[in-house]
Order: structure tokens, then sequence, then C-alpha cells
């Protein structure tokens, strides 16, 4: 099979999992910035957040209701720019418009 096919051929598939690969790989990142600033956290409350002792004796995060919700928020941000992105590389290079 000729490599240089631009009709399915992996020169045409690289690009398309290599922009799937850079945007999962940006997604806890950026969740993590977008976290910290809505919380106004550091680095290390971050991080600190997630440690088991910071659980009580169900499981179940210290953190306020507030905190939560407003978690609970990035999360859906970053899920809809997930999809975004998704059905943006979906839209085109599965397509094969770009």
């Amino acid at each position: 099979m000729d490599q240089n096919n631009h009709n399915g051929g992996p020169f045409e598939m690289q690009p398309v999992l290599a922009s799937i690969y850079e945007t999962l790989l940006k997604l806890p990142l950026q969740f993590r910035e977008d976290v910290c600033k809505e919380l106004d956290f550091s680095i290390p409350t971050y991080y600190r957040t997630m440690r088991e002792s910071d659980k009580d004796n169900k499981g179940l995060s210290k953190s306020s209701r507030i905190d939560q919700k407003k978690i609970e928020i990035v999360v859906s941000l970053a899920y809809m720019e997930l999809v975004k992105a998704v059905n943006y590389i979906k839209d085109n290079f599965m397509q094969g418009r770009v």
C-alpha cells in the first residue's frame, strides 16, 4: 500500500491521532487550572484536597457544598470542551476536510 496515499493511508491518520492525543493530554492540566482558579486554590491545595486524609469516615470529601458545586460546574465545562473537540475532530478529520 502506498504510504503517501491520501485516501485513508497511514499518513492521513497521523494528524487525527495526534489531535486526539493532544486534546486528551491537555484535559487533566486544564481541569486542575480551572478548579484552582474557581476555588482560589494553589496547586498544593488542589492536591491536598484529593488526599485520603481529607475524607470523612464515610469516604466523602470534607470540602464545602459550595466548593463541590463549583467543581461540578468545572467538570461540566471540561466535559463540554472535550465533546466539542471530539466533534470537531470527527467532523473535519474523519470526513477528510482538514
